[in-house]
């Protein structure tokens, strides 16, 4: 890529950043009715933190040269103690908006991840209420929310913003309902992930052990997608279908599965000890050459005792008590 070539796509990302969302709401906004309102779903990423996919919802108006995407899953990396609110669950997200450029650039060049949009169909007036709450939502003294990966999250904000704009008007006609645990639910999507399925498996309480409700699997993008491809809605005393259409913006790439490093390694572990304890017996010698193995077995045992014990005792979150 020649030095010129990057020197625009820098510059043109720094301006989709800093200067279409000021431009939106420097003054009033007011959508056309020929604006058109889709959902983004992005599929899982390779961090741990993209690991189940995100959700934006983005307001087109061409009369208006509008072209942005409003995100609900970000935070502020300048809040004060950021580092122990996001360990004790106190820490405040914030929603976000972006032009829809910055936001394919990000997934498209950045994290190499595929996005697909519905496209909703909604009358002018809808289209309307919906975009006015959404503003509401952005002013500085609504826009922070306390973020809750289950219950409050980027997937949850835009389902409960189509529940309040649409009314009774909205329904959700045959949603998903895969009858699994949220547990369950992580796992699958950490299965290219093992250590971090197990890091979550270890820390996550018994209130993730109950089978989630048709409306709660939305707190992962790809269900809410699957809900809103079937959900419908009435113009006029009308039912009509939710989408108008759904387009894959980015294909989805293949991602290999994962080793499932732990679970051999606690396997080879077991029979190290096992053939060691053996040979002990039978040869009546103490196994005091082993005590490095008992240190680091405890030492893992403590250390996962105390982290169990911090978040059930002495964190926000919801989902960390009642581990047992």
């Amino acid at each position: 890529m020649s030095f010129v070539r990057l020197f625009y796509q820098v510059f043109m990302l720094a301006f989709c950043l800093v200067f279409a969302p000021v431009r939106l709401f420097c003054q009033p906004v007011l959508l056309s009715d020929d604006a058109q309102i889709s959902l983004l779903t992005v599929s899982e990423g390779d961090a741990l933190y993209s690991a189940f996919g995100h959700t934006g919802v983005r307001f087109r108006d061409e009369k208006r040269g509008l072209d942005v995407v409003f995100n609900y899953g970000t935070f502020d990396f300048n809040t004060p103690g950021f580092y122990l609110k996001f360990l004790r669950g106190q820490l405040d997200y914030v929603l976000a908006v972006e032009s829809f450029e910055a936001f394919m650039w990000t997934y498209r060049d950045i994290e190499k991840r595929g996005v697909r949009e519905q496209v909703l169909n909604l009358s002018p007036e809808q289209k309307k209420v919906l975009f006015g709450l959404i503003q509401e939502n952005y002013k500085p003294g609504n826009r922070y929310y306390r973020y809750d990966f289950f219950f409050d999250n980027c997937a949850t904000k835009p389902r409960d913003l189509f529940e309040r704009a649409f009314g009774d008007t909205f329904k959700w006609g045959n949603q998903p309902d895969p009858q699994k645990t949220f547990r369950v639910l992580l796992d699958e999507a950490l299965d290219d992930k093992r250590w971090a399925k197990f890091g979550i498996d270890l820390i996550l309480g018994q209130k993730t052990d109950r089978i989630a409700t048709q409306r709660e699997i939305m707190f992962l993008p790809e269900y809410l997608r699957q809900a809103v491809g079937n959900a419908s809605i009435s113009h006029q005393g009308q039912k009509a279908a939710f989408v108008v259409y759904e387009v894959v913006l980015i294909p989805e790439p293949v991602r290999p599965s994962g080793i499932d490093l732990p679970t051999w390694l606690a396997w080879a572990l077991f029979v190290v000890i096992l053939l060691k304890m053996m040979a002990s017996f039978r040869t009546q010698a103490p196994m005091l050459k082993w005590r490095g193995v008992d240190t680091v077995l405890f030492l893992f045992f403590g250390v996962s005792g105390c982290l169990i014990v911090f978040l059930w005792f002495f964190t926000d979150h919801k989902v960390t008590p009642d581990n047992w």
